[in-house]
């Protein structure tokens, strides 16, 4: 982190007020579209959303504003922190001015905050970067050539897990990067659902989110919404396997919380199978992919002891079994072995109370690989199940 202390001189820079609040959400209250300002508008806007993390925003700031390729805006959304990070955005931004800085009176979450941003931003295309993750230094220009060589509205590509004792994981979706066709449509290339649903791995162009009208909802798992929406509606998408972009890994993140909050996944989801059905020329290709991968996500998220606490693992499988019924492809078969009884618990068709007796002789490790209850736990299932069909469904890839 850059050496800078309070009591040194710097330019003063006025924050830009982040607009209205409705509901915890950001309403812009104008959506500013490139060039209609007389001004030149820059190829890219990147948006990061800030809330108390001045540990992290250095290594963040440093890695943006240094960049080989330098016709982009930053904006930097301060969600009302509280430990100093506005103090170290306004020390950049009196040095740079790329960097904007919009400031929110009150805390409305990452997804508020990116809504305040994109209401601020005029570039051709939009990157959503976290706040404490970094890229490399050739990351735009190799980004910006891509774009320039293919023209897609949302272009794909590498990452790493950066852990807190220095190593790193190679990209798990680097095969099916590398695997894309040059440009697609998404029914024309479902797999693309299976590459991991957040904002930080794509660009997405600025004039998709607009016409789509998209805006980031309170709470968790809003990636998956923009994600699928994104892609759905895009006419010509891109991939490349290069790593880009660092995701820090840290043990005290939001998504590592316990708590009810997880419940939202099923909301998301709910909003994912909507807009999908909505903005999608061929939503019946993409049925079988996005049932898929909403599948695995949701098994992940209850198997995480970190996630949905025990008393609220009846609320989660109703509302799973719910999703399962509704958007069960035609002809749908249970796979055979470990991963058709995960999902046959997951759709409704194993109630979990057949499940308690084996999960209380295993360890948690087994419990977990198995994707059983922990010990101890008794919840109820619902008696409302899909019709049994047979269709083998492939395994989605790991994010």
């Amino acid at each position: 982190m850059r050496d800078w202390s309070p009591d040194q001189s710097a330019k003063r820079v006025e924050p830009i007020d982040g607009g209205n609040l409705d509901g915890g959400i950001v309403v812009p209250t104008e959506v500013k579209r490139g060039g209609s300002d007389g001004k030149r508008r820059p190829k890219f806007s990147i948006i990061i959303a800030v809330h108390n993390t001045a540990e992290f925003l250095s290594d963040c700031l440093d890695s943006i504003l240094e960049q080989s390729f330098a016709d982009f805006e930053l904006i930097a959304v301060d969600d009302a922190s509280t430990d100093g990070s506005l103090f170290y955005l306004s020390r950049y931004a009196a040095s740079d001015p790329r960097l904007k800085i919009v400031q929110l009176d009150r805390n409305v979450g990452s997804g508020g905050a990116r809504n305040a941003g994109v209401a601020h931003a005029r570039g051709e295309y939009v990157w959503f970067i976290d706040s404490d993750d970094w890229i490399d230094r050739e990351s735009l220009a190799k980004i910006a050539a891509r774009l320039e060589a293919v023209d897609p509205d949302v272009l794909l590509f590498g990452w790493s897990r950066r852990y807190a004792d220095g190593h790193a994981s190679d990209c798990p979706a680097a095969k099916h990067l590398s695997a894309a066709p040059e440009t697609f449509a998404l029914h024309e290339w479902p797999q693309a659902i299976r590459i991991l649903h957040t904002p930080w791995n794509k660009v997405v162009r600025r004039e998709l989110i607009l016409r789509t009208r998209f805006m980031f909802t309170a709470g968790w798992y809003q990636d998956l919404p923009y994600t699928y929406l994104m892609l759905a509606a895009a006419k010509r998408i891109s991939a490349m396997p290069d790593v880009l972009v660092h995701y820090r890994q840290r043990p005290s993140g939001a998504m590592r919380t316990k708590g009810k909050g997880h419940l939202a996944v099923l909301k998301q989801w709910a909003s994912v199978w909507r807009l999908v059905g909505a903005h999608s020329p061929r939503p019946e290709i993409l049925q079988p992919f996005l049932f898929d991968r909403m599948t695995w996500h949701l098994l992940e998220v209850i198997r995480k002891p970190d996630r949905v606490p025990q008393e609220h693992w009846h609320e989660f499988f109703q509302g799973a079994e719910r999703l399962w019924a509704a958007h069960s492809p035609p002809g749908y078969r249970f796979p055979r072995g470990l991963t058709g009884l995960r999902y046959r618990m997951m759709a409704g068709k194993l109630p979990l109370t057949t499940l308690i007796p084996l999960g209380a002789r295993l360890g948690s490790r087994a419990r977990r690989i198995f994707g059983l209850p922990p010990a101890g736990l008794v919840a109820p299932r619902s008696s409302a199940q899909p019709e049994e069909s047979r269709k083998e469904i492939s395994s989605a890839t790991a994010a």
